[in-house]
């Protein structure tokens, strides 16, 4: 991914619908291969390792056919999905893609109620 560019010494950057955090670290939703779906800002890839800050596990979720479209477009039902509660920091082996979030996307799923027992 390009992150700047330089032409006659000023610089470009790509514009982006995708949600950072003051760190510049991108939030995404991770699809994993025994551990479920999470989304959060990513902090670091290393290899099958993903670890992510402020995360939530994403138990099941209503409105969106896949989750490329969730990571587009979020949900229409939030009432009915079941989201876990934030974790500050997870690290999750096993990951098998990650998709940025946008804005509204972010937002529709950050309004989901926590889900916990």
């Amino acid at each position: 991914m390009i992150k700047s560019i330089f032409v006659d010494n000023v610089e470009y950057v790509p514009a982006s619908n995708n949600i950072q955090n003051d760190d510049g670290l991108e939030c995404c939703v991770i699809r994993t291969e025994s551990a479920g779906v999470f989304y959060g800002f990513v902090k670091s890839v290393n290899g099958d390792v993903v670890e992510l800050l402020n995360s939530r596990r994403i138990w099941r979720w209503y409105g969106a056919a896949s989750l490329s479209q969730l990571a587009q477009e979020g949900v229409t039902k939030p009432e009915d999905c079941k989201i876990a509660m934030i974790e500050p920091i997870k690290t999750i082996k096993g990951w098998i893609e990650i998709t940025p979030l946008t804005k509204d996307a972010k937002e529709s799923l950050d309004g989901v109620e926590e889900w916990k027992m």
